[in-house]
């Protein structure tokens, strides 16, 4: 835990040293525990961001995998700044994947409620 922790406080001043697998492999280890601990690292925010903005739509499951990790991550995550062509890239897809017939209709619109906002900002 403390080696993850060391490891986060580096990514904060130093993220483009991070591969878009590592900086998700963090992103997916500080959400899992978001729930157990009540609360996140600070870092997830940065986190998310760099995975949104880099990684787009090919880790788009992932970022919404943590965002699901209870109310704490869910704020986290969307405490980010994107561009407005990301945003829009993200929000496509969220809407496309909104309508598919597999139950997950709910959870994408809810991204895309997300990125949605985000693109105003």
């Amino acid at each position: 835990m403390q080696f993850r922790k060391d490891v986060c406080s580096y990514f904060e001043t130093e993220q483009d040293a991070f591969s878009l697998p590592l900086i998700a492999a963090l992103f997916k280890a500080e959400t899992l525990c978001a729930k157990e601990a009540w609360g996140v690292n600070r870092v997830v925010s940065k986190l998310a961001q760099e995975l949104m903005e880099r990684g787009g739509v090919e880790y788009l499951e992932v970022y919404m995998d943590g965002a699901r990790c209870g109310m704490d991550a869910f704020m986290a995550t969307g405490a980010i700044t994107l561009s407005k062509i990301r945003c829009q890239e993200l929000l496509d897809r969220c809407l496309a994947n909104a309508t598919a017939t597999d139950g997950d209709g709910a959870r994408w619109g809810m991204l895309a409620d997300r990125f949605t906002y985000l693109s105003t900002k």
